[in-house]
């Protein structure tokens, strides 16, 4: 039954107009139809709905409105409503996928989430925006001693937060994604969330004045002290100081930038790798920048999201606290 929500693996139709070579294409487009990631989500959200069904003694496909509603009731509070709304979408994918209704778009479900997330809530604990004097903190706070492992974490840092990277990005990024031309640097990003296809956006950089903080300045530090002329351009490094041949995990993004604010004397954990992103984000409406330049820079989709950005600058930026005192 897991293979129904394989929906990365839809069968080619079986269509006498395709001759055998046509139909092998079309399987393999199919087969890439989603990421793995969007796959391996798909698996997961379905097993925990079959494990349940089976508890029940009920089928899991085709499902009726009141087995979802059950579903809700024994999950609702143990689960976060985040969590229950994916696994609604891959309930209702799963339906969909074998040409049956979905049981999730009834009214009797719908209203029952929607009381579910009333009560039960959740509060959405969001990474803490990595700003100018933050990203200043956290270079200086790095030892003098630091090695190889000080001049990838300042490149990566300073790359990560004025590229706007997600850690997947930054993590993955390799050294033929890298072109310095005097003042200017440009990163090629391959493949990302907002790029399935890997056709590739640019993102730019300008060289800073105070050669601490710049980019490009970083990054020549870095291939300098690496010799990393191919392959990852990010790699782990071991406790003896030997570099690693493969890229980072996106992790380490985190990890990275918790252990750089603990030596700063910040609170660790108020900061992932979207501190990066968001931060830049915040930090440019701050500045004065507009929706298409920040966008540029980001390569956002959802222009929603990045007016959030632009509404938390203006909170602070714009407000009524800087003309009081007392």
């Amino acid at each position: 039954m897991t293979d129904l929500i394989e929906l990365g693996s839809t069968t080619a139709p079986d269509d006498p107009e395709l001759d055998a070579a046509r139909r092998a294409k079309l399987a393999d487009y199919l087969e890439h139809l989603y990421s793995e990631n969007t796959k391996k989500a798909y698996r997961c959200d379905w097993n925990h709905w079959e494990s349940w069904c089976q508890t029940q003694q009920i089928s899991p496909i085709p499902a009726t409105p009141q087995n979802v509603v059950a579903y809700l009731l024994d999950h609702g509070g143990e689960l976060k409503p985040s969590t229950l709304s994916r696994r609604l979408i891959t309930i209702g994918k799963a339906h969909k996928h074998v040409g049956l209704d979905s049981p999730v778009e009834h009214e009797h479900v719908r209203q029952t989430f929607s009381g579910l997330v009333r009560v039960e809530g959740e509060e959405v604990k969001r990474a803490a925006p990595l700003l100018a004097d933050d990203v200043r903190a956290f270079i200086d706070a790095i030892p003098d001693d630091a090695g190889l492992i000080g001049l990838r974490d300042r490149a990566m840092l300073l790359i990560g937060w004025f590229g706007a990277f997600r850690q997947s990005e930054l993590a993955g990024l390799r050294f033929d994604d890298v072109k310095i031309r005097g003042p200017r640097m440009t990163i090629k990003l391959g493949r990302s969330k907002t790029d399935q296809t890997g056709r590739g956006k640019l993102k730019w950089f300008n060289r800073n004045e105070e050669e601490a903080y710049c980019p490009i300045h970083a990054v020549e530090q870095w291939l300098e002290g690496s010799r990393v002329s191919s392959g990852a351009l990010f790699r782990p490094i071991g406790r003896w100081g030997n570099l690693g041949r493969g890229a980072m995990r996106p992790q380490s993004v985190t990890d990275m930038l918790r252990r750089m604010a603990d030596a700063a004397l910040y609170e660790p954990e108020d900061f992932s790798g979207h501190s990066l992103r968001r931060g830049f984000c915040v930090q440019a409406a701050l500045n004065g920048a507009s929706l298409d330049e920040i966008m540029a820079q980001t390569h956002h989709r959802d222009v929603k999201t990045v007016m959030r950005y632009i509404e938390e600058a203006n909170a602070q930026g714009r407000n009524a606290i800087h003309r009081v005192s007392l």
